[in-house]
């Protein structure tokens, strides 16, 4: 099961970015669900997709237990996918570590990887983007 959710824009610099959160359940033909959270990004007009996934498991809590959005790791790090602060660190994060919007493919990252850094980054931020 996915529920899809409304794609916003993020405008960075002169960029428009399109993302979405989506919470799925993989292996979804199973009756043993696997929660997760998806933050898609790309840039308006490329084909090329980032797809950063929060998977549930011990010590990360992501999907069903949590509200929408929601990631964390148990007695650490939270963030809300659905505050474009956080997106934009996200993307900054990802850019950084060799993601290119302009490349055709899709790219699957573990976000858990991600989490330190971007709370990191989000630490120093005060609006210095805009979403619609």
């Amino acid at each position: 099961m996915t529920r899809e959710r409304k794609t916003r824009r993020l405008v960075v610099g002169g960029d428009v970015f399109i993302w979405s959160v989506r919470h799925k359940h993989l292996p979804e033909r199973s009756t043993d669900r696997e929660c997760r959270e998806v933050l898609g990004i790309r840039r308006d007009g490329q084909r090329g997709r980032l797809e950063v996934v929060f998977a549930a498991g011990p010590g990360h809590a992501a999907g069903d237990g949590c509200d929408s959005g929601q990631v964390g790791v148990v007695d650490g790090v939270w963030l809300n996918l659905h505050l474009p602060s956080v997106v934009r660190a996200v993307l900054d994060e990802a850019v950084e570590r060799g993601w290119q919007a302009d490349d055709p493919a899709a790219v699957h990252v573990d976000g858990w990887g991600l989490i330190e850094a971007v709370a990191a980054r989000l630490d120093g931020r005060a609006g210095e983007q805009s979403a619609e």
